[in-house]
């Protein structure tokens, strides 16, 4: 077969950022070239981002089947262990940094594609700044999605300290209470599915998840707050 399917030229040009080749399209004044640019852009993660997500699920479900809680346990304290240190150096930031680091992800399916797709909208108050997820662009779109179903396993046996004290909750979320709870929180900006009440001395970063109507009532629901540092204030 001597029919090639792209030109040398065509090869390098595919290889290369998408960003790039839309800010080069701006500079060109092809702005056509750059609207497509950037509507190719929101797609590019979402295949990926959709299979790393529910190969994620698939392998704690294997481990459940494999080591019960055991084994899920000991996985969700090993990666808690190894975010210490991303913790301590995210707690040194300045709170409102932590606005601007959370809010531009496009990789966590915010770019409206896909089947639904990650959302969330942002207020502010006196004593925080509230990012509302609806849906949460991983754990909450498998539920939504009805991966759990289609797999017809994927959800803890047994009510535990790490599913927020609930049987049958989506294993996937469950890498919250290790990710976020179980390290030592003091002005990190934390996802949580479990409400935690405390006085905010500071302006803090506040998340909360939003069931939404019509879903299954054992997904992910819920807020946390952390408490931020005089950095924030």
């Amino acid at each position: 077969m001597n029919e090639r399917w792209f030109t040398e030229e065509e090869l390098t040009e595919l290889s290369r950022p998408t960003m790039d080749r839309a800010i080069e399209a701006i500079d060109a004044g092809d702005l056509d070239g750059a609207r497509r640019r950037c509507e190719e852009m929101k797609h590019e993660w979402l295949m990926l981002h959709d299979l790393m997500v529910e190969g994620v699920l698939g392998l704690i479900s294997f481990i459940q089947d494999s080591s019960g809680t055991t084994g899920c346990r000991g996985v969700g304290v090993a990666d808690g262990e190894r975010l210490e240190a991303p913790h301590d150096a995210i707690n040194r930031l300045p709170r409102k940094e932590l606005v601007y680091l959370l809010a531009p992800p496009g990789g966590h399916t915010r770019a409206r594609v896909g089947e639904h797709p990650g959302a969330f909208t942002i207020t502010e108050d006196d004593e925080k700044v509230t990012f509302t997820m609806n849906p949460c662009g991983s754990g909450q779109r498998l539920v939504r999605k009805g991966i759990y179903e289609l797999l017809g396993a994927g959800r803890t046996r047994e009510a535990h300290d790490w599913s927020y004290g609930r049987k049958d909750f989506p294993l996937y979320c469950t890498h919250c209470t290790f990710m976020n709870e179980s390290l030592p929180i003091s002005g990190a900006a934390t996802r949580s599915t479990r409400p935690i009440r405390r006085r905010l001395r500071h302006r803090s970063v506040h998340l909360v998840l939003v069931q939404g109507p019509g879903r299954d009532p054992r997904s992910a629901t819920g807020r946390a707050t952390a408490r931020s540092s005089p950095a924030g204030s």
